[in-house]
């Protein structure tokens, strides 16, 4: 039988050169983590506060925002923009335990 896989950060903290975040994300690895919260918070939280689709809905504005970003010709933040929408998904959504563990109920 196979072992099974801890979850990890996954590649957003194992190297200095991604540690920081700034060539991957336009920004730190904790400033995206916080500015994630501010937006949750701040434009997607309903009446129970932010849930599994507060972060669904961030990562679609972050996904609609890279589209535009590369219709204007701005590749590499556009490509800034879809690693911050992947971080949301893997970090927020489907981490066990997070929201996938919520909408698999």
């Amino acid at each position: 039988m196979a072992k099974k896989r801890k979850w990890s950060a996954g590649p957003y903290k194992s190297t200095p050169r991604l540690a920081s975040g700034r060539a991957m994300f336009g920004t730190t690895v904790e400033g995206l983590e916080a500015n994630i919260e501010r937006w949750a918070r701040s434009h997607y939280a309903g009446s129970r506060g932010v849930t599994c689709s507060s972060y669904a809905m961030l990562a679609m504005s972050i996904l609609s925002d890279a589209q535009e970003e590369m219709a204007m010709g701005n590749v590499e933040t556009g490509r800034q923009f879809i690693n911050r929408a992947k971080y949301v998904l893997s970090q927020k959504i489907w981490q066990p335990g997070g929201c996938r563990a919520e909408w698999d109920r």
